[in-house]
């Protein structure tokens, strides 16, 4: 093996090197656009969301990582995980608000007295 040998093989090493570094860095930007343009759509397609009824059922489907649907007139509605801080306080038989073009929604939870309570989250 001569100097010019082990040099090629040194800078072919370096392309190399180079070559898979670019293509890690175009993977991880790739995903961060890909995530962070899911989350942006998601958010935008919450704020269009109307619905508004009782609460008649609450199921959480075993593939949605608890994120549960709920059944207000027959209809279900997936909640998204920009209603995540929702989850929490639904029961059934309590009246849920959310109009288009905002992201509060309102729940109304009958108390024991027979008094409406509402839950407003921004």
């Amino acid at each position: 093996m001569n100097k010019r040998t082990i040099t090629n093989e040194k800078e072919i090493d370096i392309k190399r090197k180079n070559i898979f570094s670019k293509l890690i860095l175009f993977i991880v930007l790739f995903s961060i656009l890909f995530v962070l343009g899911g989350v942006i759509n998601g958010h935008f397609h919450f704020k269009d969301r109307k619905y508004y009824g009782i609460i008649e059922k609450i199921e959480y489907p075993e593939n949605r990582r608890g994120s549960p649907v709920i059944f207000i007139n027959t209809n279900g509605i997936q909640l998204s995980m920009e209603e995540f801080k929702i989850y929490s306080s639904l029961r059934v038989g309590d009246s849920i608000v959310k109009e288009s073009g905002t992201t509060t929604i309102k729940l109304y939870h009958k108390e024991a007295n027979g008094k409406w309570r509402e839950m407003i989250f921004e």
